[in-house]
């Protein structure tokens, strides 16, 4: 240690350079890089103890400061205008022997169309927007890991999902493409693998689809698990030359904590620049982590943190997939709750678990997700949707949608299930559905809906009266279908919804996303009785005041 503190306060840092950006027509809400040229060798470049290099950039009374990057040749500022006009950077490099900084050649951004980055909506906070005030309803699945072609499966799998109509796909840091592993060491991160995530926020931008990295699976911390342990090539692991003889350690560790931090530093500086990223989540399934587990004080200390260096303020979340914690949730840098819910194998219908999760976590006012499903998380859903319909899939989707929820829920077998069985299709009725729905302005809340025999869902916004709601056999499941059972056929059903108005009603075929026929209810004494057409399985209804 000595010697190398008596190392780092001899470096002398000559003047710095600052070029760039390449592109001459530069646009809000995309990013552009400078290159900040030291001149200086440094031990770690990636330490911001060893070497700190920072930009701030200005517009006027905004100031906007950003951690630079070492991408293995030199450091990079990756900036996003997030306004037009003339900006100024900044940049600056501190060692133990002192600080100098540069002037860049200001910089004129115009306006583009993107649309920002995504926030928790003003109106009602439960509920997702882009900076440009438009709705993001995040419809999609889990994109954890390409296949062995590597990134061209970004690229057509982004496709994919944008021609259903999808816009979402949660990415994890922690498989093939790790950023801290045994061979470059703890402190250092693999730049062929940062370079990876970069290239899938470009594909997400391309087909715009907005994505949610995770930082972290359970199982880095775990010596054993039903599925892949990953202790084992853990750089922290002290048999690789980590400072931890034991996992449950890691969060006891101060070492480890200024690691952590390190990391989160190059994740916002490398990343946060991206408009297609919208969420940093820090643990999959932390729950799951051994016991005694994430300590709510070194979470809420991690989220503060990574809050306070993010000058783009990505929503921050993390996920359980079973004891969730309301001191988790309650933390004030954390911007979205996320569950993660699978049956045994043996749940039949869904929905009910679905609905009782919203409710759950409702109380909390902020967005909410079911980030991964599954009919089990023991094996594929292939195994069990024997009739290959994705019966689970399409009801879990919608009833995330009319219990209130900020998104669809994602299924987690995407590459074993949704693919080999081109189950594409489910996202189609879903996605036309919520397109021209205003949900970031609508305060819709949950109402008591009734039919006989079937289970109805449904939301209001009690300012406009735009009421929307869906009907479902519960007799119409997987398993249903596994065993060749024919769906009812259901015919003269009404719903009595509370309305003070006359309404404009449209019926939905859920599968097709379209609009079955139009009519209109008008309101009796504080009612209105909605004709439901003849259907099977499911079909929804939205009610707009005429």
């Amino acid at each position: 240690m000595l010697i190398t503190s008596l190392i780092m306060s001899s470096i002398v840092i000559a003047p710095i350079q600052v070029s760039g950006p390449s592109t001459k027509s530069i646009r809000t809400f995309e990013p552009i890089e400078f290159t900040v040229t030291t001149g200086t060798v440094f031990q770690n470049p990636f330490d911001p103890d060893e070497v700190n290099v920072m930009g701030s950039f200005q517009h006027g009374a905004e100031r906007i400061n950003l951690p630079a990057f070492w991408d293995g040749k030199a450091f990079r500022l990756r900036f996003t205008p997030p306004k037009p006009g003339t900006w100024h950077l900044s940049a600056s490099v501190s060692t133990a022997s002192g600080a100098v900084t540069a002037l860049a050649k200001p910089f004129v951004a115009v306006a583009s169309h993107k649309k920002g980055f995504v926030r928790a909506s003003a109106h009602n906070p439960r509920y997702l927007q882009f900076d440009s005030g438009k709705t993001f309803y995040p419809i999609g699945l889990n994109l954890c890991w390409p296949d062995a072609t590597g990134l061209p499966s970004y690229d057509k799998r982004f496709e994919r999902l944008k021609n259903v109509g999808g816009n979402f796909a949660r990415i994890w840091t922690t498989q093939d493409h790790r950023l801290e592993t045994e061979k470059v060491g703890l402190g250092k991160y693999d730049t062929d693998s940062a370079t990876h995530y970069d290239k899938i926020f470009e594909l997400a931008d391309k087909h715009g689809i907005n994505t949610m990295l995770t930082f972290d699976d359970y199982r880095v911390l775990a010596k054993t698990d039903y599925f892949n342990a990953h202790w084992d090539k853990s750089p922290y692991n002290a048999v690789n030359g980590g400072p931890l003889k034991e996992p449950t350690d890691f969060f006891k560790n101060a070492h480890c904590r200024k690691l952590y931090k390190q990391r989160l530093r190059y994740l916002v500086a490398r990343y946060s620049a991206y408009t297609s990223l919208g969420f940093w989540e820090l643990y999959n399934e932390q729950d799951n982590i051994p016991k005694p587990g994430v300590p709510t004080e070194w979470f809420r200390e991690m989220t503060s943190y990574l809050a306070s260096i993010d000058p783009y303020h990505h929503i921050i979340t993390t996920s359980y997939s079973w004891d969730d914690k309301a001191e988790i949730w309650d933390s004030p840098a954390l911007g979205l709750t996320q569950r993660h819910m699978y049956g045994q194998g043996d749940t039949i219908d869904f929905v009910s678990m679905i609905e009782e999760n919203s409710r759950k976590l409702d109380k909390f006012g902020k967005p909410r997700m079911i980030g991964e499903f599954g009919i089990t998380w023991k094996e594929p859903d292939i195994k069990l949707d024997k009739a290959k319909l994705g019966t689970p899939l399409h009801d879990a989707l919608w009833a995330t949608v009319m219990t209130g929820d900020s998104g669809g829920a994602l299924t987690w077998w995407w590459d074993n299930y949704l693919e080999p069985l081109d189950l594409w299709h489910v996202y189609i009725g879903i996605s036309k559905f919520v397109a021209p729905i205003d949900f970031a302005h609508r305060n819709f809340r949950p109402i008591p809906l009734h039919a006989e025999g079937l289970t109805v869902l449904g939301l209001q916004d009690a300012r406009t009266g735009e009421t929307i709601f869906w009907l479902h056999d519960p007799n119409s499941t997987w398993k249903a279908d596994a065993d060749n059972v024919k769906p009812k056929t259901w015919s003269n059903t009404k719903v009595a919804v509370a309305a003070s108005r006359r309404f404009g009603v449209e019926v939905w075929d859920t599968r097709t996303g379209k609009v079955i026929s139009h009519d209109v209810a008008t309101a009796r004494n504080g009612m209105a009785s909605v004709s439901i057409p003849e259907f099977q399985r499911d079909i929804a209804v939205r009610l707009l005041s005429k």
